[in-house]
């Protein structure tokens, strides 16, 4: 064999970074004899800063899998060879206690900075006391190796010869040996921001955006974080990402656009400046779950008392009679709409009186931490009640991320909303895919997974609620995602197999403002606890989420095949007992309707005659009561103190169907009064203003047409013989029989859908109608053949 040719591989530290080429990495070692210097010159020192960075995540690694974790069979995914905490890191000096596959990352123990506990990790959250490797420049290749490889000299947790190949290995010593550097040298280089912002646009702006937040590295998350956050907070990390790229190859490293140390520094100085001024560690996203409910955001406690602000007469004009915790609430004294007095809250059972807070959004950082922190406004005045900082109720990052929020990510509801009818001005039909792709694996199909009242006995609230009811909290929602622990949405899984904790953010899922118009369009045609109510009324088993949804006497099959039988007979019971001796059978016997009506009347209504008379009484005297006593009239069968056999639906409904319908009896509109003559079924002509409370005109026959061309037709027919409701062969029943033979049922069906219909019948809330538009509606249809 030839001699040993050995030369010295240094990194020499210029005074002027700008002559320093290919981003600092120096060659300069060659061998002809010397094997492990001949792989040595074959390294990849590029290769190796990835490494350094999340060694599994670099393609081609020998063990791409992240330390710890366990494996998925189903996915033909092994486990790793690695325990989830480094053994070695436990042993740090400084005793942190950092745990996991971070403990596993070369930055974790030795920096971004390489220089350990010399540097950057000398004190902080990420502080170990291990040292750095900036001095083992000047090592040998074969001890580098040994000490990587094998852990020589180090001990357990360093022999990363199981999981890096021979060529990982040579990379990061190539890494070490001429990739790092002196990080200082660039941090404190006065950088050239213009010169930046051309390199951040050739280079950065695709991906981050021209104001580098269009990723989030905090996604899924109530916080974010920015490129120039961490040009500014870790300018180490960031230089390193910059000169060696993204672990997983997804950002090219310097080298590509030839990059030499000067340029990093330029990029670096430029990127600073893309923070907000005044508040640049702040987060607007943070700000705005804050916003909606600040201690879920940052543990604190929630207020027991009111806020004495919310009680002062002299700001709390209207005389809003909140009180308790949600006094304490930004949202409660500035609205949902951020506008106070001066929009949604400007009446109602939240008005107070108090402005929003549109008018500060151009106010100056400082002066908005002031007001928000210590309550001081730049004009001397201050306020109590608004100390949020000062009483150690909001932390000074959390004044900081709710100016932010105001001055950045306040957006005129206006614009998106109609403020007087309430309903959103987006597409329902572009909201629909979008709620299918991001909001239905929490909220159901039909949006009623997620009871937002499940503290509540007998209540429950739906997406579609709160869409139709303050569509301006469900955009602030949809725009800053839903404040909740990890804990408590635990507790919710377990107990109401619902989920709420970290709804994801517009930011998280790239929605535009449109598109948070769209979804709260479709959320507003969403069913909601009446509605599902309505349904679970007429025909419960076919209620989405109902405990058992087989029709009684009857069974369903599973996918895999299974039959499953319904626990009850075909015949009710109770309703064999039925003082008119009805002699009606089957599954509709169980129906609420057959025995109450659909008018909820029972025998002093509608069905107090006829071939569904059957003496039973009606619920509506029932609206009154309390919700609990309704709730174990239905559950248990209990009514006015006695138990009525036959009737305990808890093990059928399940909690949230009772619940629905509850609500449901206690909002039956009294139909006779309002719409329909009892004597010729016919609607109500003329309107009568001292009986009528919800009609404000006559019906309009051309009105209730076009409502039924455009809402009803698709499925009915222009003519309403599209569907014919009669299964004997035949027999015949369109849209307009129903109309004239029984308007209730008609009316219950527009109001609250039709159980199992597919497509699914939209309800008269989702379509915005008013009694009015019902009364044009019924009289259009019973004019159908």
């Amino acid at each position: 064999m030839k001699g040993f040719l050995k030369k010295t591989c240094r990194f020499q530290i210029f005074a002027t970074i700008a002559v320093v080429s290919a981003l600092g990495i120096v060659s300069g070692c060659t061998s002809e004899d010397d094997p492990a210097l001949f792989l040595f010159e074959q390294g990849d020192a590029y290769r190796g800063g990835a490494l350094w960075d999340t060694w599994w995540k670099v393609p081609d690694v020998k063990e791409g899998i992240e330390p710890g974790f366990p494996g998925n069979p189903d996915e033909d995914l092994p486990p790793s060879s690695l325990p989830a905490d480094n053994p070695l890191y436990a042993t740090n000096p400084q005793g942190n206690t950092r745990s996991g596959s971070q403990t596993w990352r070369c930055k974790e123990c030795h920096g971004w900075d390489y220089k350990g506990a010399d540097g950057a990790y000398g004190s902080g959250s990420h502080a170990t006391g291990f040292p750095g490797v900036l001095a083992a420049r000047d090592r040998s290749v074969p001890e580098l190796v040994a000490a990587i490889r094998d852990g020589e000299g180090i001990g357990e947790g360093h022999a990363f010869g199981t999981v890096l190949s021979d060529q990982d290995v040579i990379d990061l010593v190539k890494f070490i040996r001429e990739g790092t550097i002196d990080a200082d040298v660039v941090v404190n280089a006065a950088g050239d921001p213009d010169r930046g912002k051309e390199r951040f646009a050739d280079s950065c702006s695709t991906c981050h955006g021209e104001d580098g937040k269009k990723i989030n590295f905090k996604m899924g998350s109530y916080d974010s974080e920015y490129l120039f956050n961490i040009a500014i907070e870790n300018p180490y990390e960031f230089i390193h990402k910059v000169r060696f790229g993204q672990p997983n190859g997804e950002m090219p490293n310097g080298a590509v656009k030839g990059y030499v140390l000067s340029d990093v520094a330029d990029i670096l100085t430029y990127t600073k400046t893309l923070a907000p001024e005044g508040l640049e560690e702040a987060s607007a996203i943070r700000g705005g779950a804050l916003w909606d409910n600040w201690w879920k955001i940052n543990g604190a406690s929630a207020p027991e008392n009111t806020n004495p602000l919310y009680e002062d007469p002299t700001y709390n004009t209207l005389g809003g009679a909140k009180s308790g915790s949600d006094t304490w609430r930004c949202k409660e004294c500035h609205g949902w709409d951020y506008k106070g007095v001066d929009g949604a809250y400007g009446s109602g059972s939240h008005a107070t009186g108090i402005k929003g807070v549109f008018g500060a959004a151009e106010m100056a950082p400082a002066d908005l931490i002031a007001i928000i922190g210590e309550g001081k406004f730049p004009d001397g005045r201050t306020l109590e009640g608004h100390h949020f900082q000062q009483e150690g109720l909001l932390s000074a990052k959390d004044v900081e991320d709710l100016a932010l929020f105001i001055r950045e990510e306040l957006v005129d509801d206006a614009l998106y909303i109609s403020m007087v009818t309430h309903r959103s001005k987006g597409s329902p039909v572009l909201g629909e895919a979008l709620f299918d792709t991001n909001c239905k694996t929490c909220h159901g199909d039909d949006g009623m997974h997620v009871n937002f009242k499940h503290d509540d006995p007998g209540e429950t609230e739906y997406v579609g609620d709160v869409a139709r009811d303050n569509p301006f909290e469900l955009t602030h929602k949809v725009r800053f995602g839903q404040p909740g622990s990890d804990e408590e949405a635990t507790e919710l899984e377990e107990d109401f197999g619902i989920i709420t904790g970290h709804m994801p953010n517009k930011f998280d899922a790239g929605y535009t403002e449109n598109d948070v118009a769209n979804i709260v369009a479709y959320a507003q045609h969403l069913p909601g606890t009446v509605e599902r109510g309505g349904i679970a009324w007429d025909k419960w088993w076919e209620a989405s989420d109902v405990a058992e949804p087989i029709e009684p006497g009857g069974s369903i099959t599973l996918e895999d095949g299974t039959v499953v039988e319904s626990s009850l007979p075909a015949d009710n019971p109770l309703y064999l007992t039925n003082p008119l001796g009805n002699e009606r059978r089957g599954s509709q016997t169980w129906r609420c309707k057959e025995c109450h009506g659909w008018d909820g009347k029972g025998v002093d209504g509608a069905y107090g005659s006829g071939s569904h008379a059957t003496g039973f009484p009606g619920v509506f005297q029932a609206k009154g009561k309390d919700p609990q006593e309704l709730h174990d009239a239905i559950a248990k069968g209990i009514v006015d103190g006695r138990t009525v056999e036959n009737h305990a639906f808890a093990d059928l409904l399940g909690e949230n169907v009772i619940r629905d319908l509850v609500n449901y009896i206690r909002h039956i509109p009294d139909y006779t009064r309002e719409l329909i003559d009892a004597d010729t079924k016919g609607v109500k002509i003329p309107y009568d203003p001292d009986t009528m409370q919800e009609r404000t005109r006559d019906a309009n026959f051309t009105l209730g047409q076009i409502k039924f061309q455009d809402n009803c037709a698709r499925c009915h027919g222009s003519d309403g013989r599209a569907i014919n409701f009669e299964e004997g062969e035949g027999e015949e029943e369109y849209v307009g029989d129903v109309a004239r033979d029984n308007p209730w049922e008609l009316l219950h069906k527009v109001i609250h859908g039709q159980p199992g219909s597919e497509p699914r019948m939209t309800n008269a809330a989702g379509e915005g109608y008013t009694t009015d538009d019902l009364a044009d509606l019924l009289y259009y249809v019973q004019q159908l053949p």
